[in-house]
């Protein structure tokens, strides 16, 4: 268990000068290259947490002096050394004011951190609430009741559910690790055979371990048991476990590797409500060997990285959304997940700029409401959704109107919004690669816009209320095809109110099958326009 140490670790105590023929020897339990002497009487504080430690003292001192090891006493350990502590002996050496300790040492025979002390509670066979904040959290097999009532480890009980929560809300709980904000890794035991409703929800845990996999008893995961675990990269699944309560990994949008070595069937990327959500969000699922991906940290950011494709995926924080303040994304990430960093309340600016990102998940960003500061990548290609809800996010880069994001090569890269819903002419920026999500929307005045070539994405709504628009002129090869499509709604609406379409000739020409040339309400005619051939598509009265 953590914090145990037996079989009679020994330590040294050096050599000490001292000023008073009564002290105190103080020496730290794990760092022994830390001894420090003390005199006179110390009172150990009692705010520090405590471990029973036994310890007995061995050796000879010069001048022969009286040595009273603090045999059964309780150690501290502060909460940033969870495993470390300090051993008192007591020192009788009357009319010396030098001492030889170089021949004592002093065996720890045992050193037991209480688990009430842990923040584990139980009742019989279960654990029924957590208060620690370690960061890694075992769950012990067993515990025993001492005289004074503490949890300690023992065998009397056998650990075998985590209890159910309390559902206080629409998908909200109240469950043992549900408050866990600095829980990073859980191992459960293999004694487990049950995780509650709700056990999890909320937390923040971002691994799920089970000691002694391939043996263990866990059978049972209940509803909702890690919903909204939004940090939560991989999880073990034993091979006993034959129910998967419903929604039980809804909301666990970074889940990237499940290791499954149960009967259920899982399967990256689908998952439904009765299956728990398990298989929606997973990269890979590795079915009794070896994952083709790993999880990476770097810098708070957990990354899902693919050996085989070479994929670097920007999965969540590694730490609790609310504790990051900026992010600056890896050179090799290619990818940034779904929600990822969906309600980082305290984020302010994200760096792009550097990496190879092409693709920002929807809602990556979403409701990061202190965002300010955002660079991008030249390789991005799709971001729609990314920002929802994100009012101090600014457009400091200005173009005739347009209001844009960028970097510092290419300012304009993304068209995020406009200055003013009333103008009549817009023109795109010519380095501008994609038209963001309602970017234009609204403009109720504007009759005419060019598509430029160097755009290749439009987001959803883009154009949507542009009710005088009825000039369009696209000059991109893919937006023609997908804006000419069956649906007037593909392309942010581009085309929704068109009564003219002007496009390169040579652009339709390798479309021969265009929803534009197959519509009878259109007739088609040529122009030239800048030496350049277009085809005019007309609407019939």
């Amino acid at each position: 268990m953590p914090g145990y140490i037996n079989d009679g670790i020994t330590l040294s105590l050096g050599t000490h000068t001292v000023s008073n023929t009564s002290f105190k020897i103080h020496f730290d339990l794990i760092n022994t290259t830390s001894n420090t002497y003390e005199a006179g009487d110390v009172t150990l504080s009692q705010e520090l947490q405590t471990a029973n430690v036994i310890a007995s003292a061995s050796g000879t001192i010069s001048p022969t002096s009286e040595i009273i090891p603090d045999g059964e006493s309780y150690a501290p350990i502060t909460s940033t050394t969870p495993v470390s502590g300090t051993i008192t002996l007591f020192i009788n050496s009357p009319n010396t004011t030098s001492i030889d300790l170089s021949g004592i040492t002093v065996a720890v025979d045992q050193y037991i951190r209480n688990y009430s002390e842990e923040g584990f509670d139980f009742s019989g066979e279960e654990l029924i609430a957590y208060t620690g904040t370690a960061s890694k959290v075992i769950i012990p097999s067993s515990y025993s009741i001492n005289e004074t009532g503490e949890f300690v480890e023992g065998t009397d009980f056998q650990v075998t559910a985590i209890a159910d929560g309390t559902q206080v809300g629409s998908g909200i709980w109240e469950g043992v690790f549900s408050d866990s904000s600095s829980m990073s890794t859980v191992v459960l035991p293999s004694t487990l055979e049950k995780i509650g409703d709700g056990a999890f929800a909320h937390s923040s845990i971002t691994t799920l371990k089970v000691d002694d996999v391939e043996n263990s008893n866990l059978s049972t995961i209940g509803t909702m048991a890690f919903k909204d675990c939004q940090i939560l990269t991989s999880i073990e699944i034993p091979e006993l476990v034959n129910t998967i309560g419903s929604d039980a990994f809804d909301g666990c949008y970074a889940l990237a590797i499940v290791y499954n070595y149960s009967t259920i069937s899982i399967t990256a990327g689908q998952g439904d409500y009765a299956s728990g959500y398990i298989g929606q969000y997973a990269k890979e699922v590795v079915k009794n060997g070896q994952a083709d991906g790993k999880i990476e940290f770097d810098n708070q950011v957990q990354y899902y990285v693919n050996d085989i494709d070479g994929d670097k995926i920007a999965l969540a924080p590694s730490i609790a959304k609310n504790s990051i303040t900026s992010i600056t994304f890896a050179p090799d990430t290619t990818e940034i997940n779904p929600n990822a960093f969906y309600l980082s309340s305290n984020l302010v600016s994200v760096d792009m700029e550097n990496t190879q990102i092409h693709t920002i998940g929807s809602h990556a960003f979403a409701e990061c409401r202190m965002l300010k500061n955002v660079t991008l990548p030249n390789s991005i290609t799709t971001l729609s959704g990314a920002f929802w809800d994100t009012p101090l996010l600014s457009y400091d880069n200005i173009y005739e109107g347009g209001m844009y994001l960028g970097n510092s090569t290419n300012p304009y890269l993304v068209l995020m919004d406009t200055q003013d819903t009333n103008m009549t002419s817009f023109t795109i920026h010519s380095d501008c690669k994609i038209i963001y999500d309602s970017a234009i929307r609204s403009c109720t005045s504007l009759t005419t816009i060019t598509i430029p070539e160097t755009v290749t994405n439009i987001g959803s709504d883009a154009f949507d209320i542009c009710t005088s628009l009825t000039t369009v002129i696209i000059e991109n090869s893919d937006i023609y095809e997908r804006a000419t499509g069956a649906s007037w709604d593909i392309c942010g609406g581009l085309l929704q109110h068109a009564t003219t379409v002007k496009v390169p000739t040579s652009i339709v020409n390798a479309y021969d099958n265009s929803y534009l040339e197959s519509e009878t309400n259109f007739t088609t005619d040529t122009e030239t326009i800048d030496d350049v051939a277009y085809t005019v598509f007309t609407a019939v009265n």
